[in-house]
């Protein structure tokens, strides 16, 4: 049974939660593996498959936003049914069920949390991996008369940015 039909059933919104939780559970490790397999690429230097492992990225995130707009929806529910405000956090739904649903709720959490450090984890190593073989091509276009300015990257600091400079390549060498 999907999340979907089971919002649409008379299941009690705290089995709807656990069932969304394990869906969620899944797809951030289908992100992590995927993340995974881009730093595979990178560290075999495969640039070539960036690309499609990007948009694999870009597919598994998009599933995830759409099971937290649902686990959204369900802990609302679920957090009516047990008196909490209007978007309780799954540790204050947690803290007010009964067993077993609060031990569960709680090992879905630590579950959660530990994929998305691993996550995280993943993500800075794949910056760093992909900021190393920037600068290796920036070297190597240097090599060839590429000249660099200075710019700024996304995080304000300052970074070599390639230029173009006119060439003409004798053929004949």
């Amino acid at each position: 049974m999907t999340v979907e039909e089971a919002a649409q059933t008379d299941e009690p919104p705290l089995r709807q939660l656990v069932k969304v939780l394990w869906e969620e559970r899944q797809i951030l490790g289908d992100l992590l593996f995927k993340l995974e397999e881009a730093h595979l690429l990178l560290a075999a230097r495969r640039q070539s498959w960036l690309p499609r492992a990007t948009v694999e990225v870009q597919d598994v995130l998009e599933q995830l936003n759409t099971v937290d707009a649902k686990r959204g929806r369900i802990a609302a529910k679920a957090g009516a049914e047990l008196g909490l405000g209007d978007s309780p956090s799954l540790s204050e739904i947690a803290g007010a069920a009964s067993e077993p649903w609060k031990t569960t709720l709680l090992e879905h959490r630590k579950a959660l949390l530990s994929t998305v450090a691993s996550i995280q984890s993943a993500t800075t190593r794949n910056r760093s991996a992909l900021v190393a073989h920037l600068a290796a091509v920036g070297d190597a276009l240097s090599m060839l008369g590429v000249e660099r300015h200075q710019s700024y990257g996304d995080d304000n600091r300052s970074a070599a940015v390639p230029t173009a400079k006119a060439r003409v390549l004798d053929t004949r060498a």
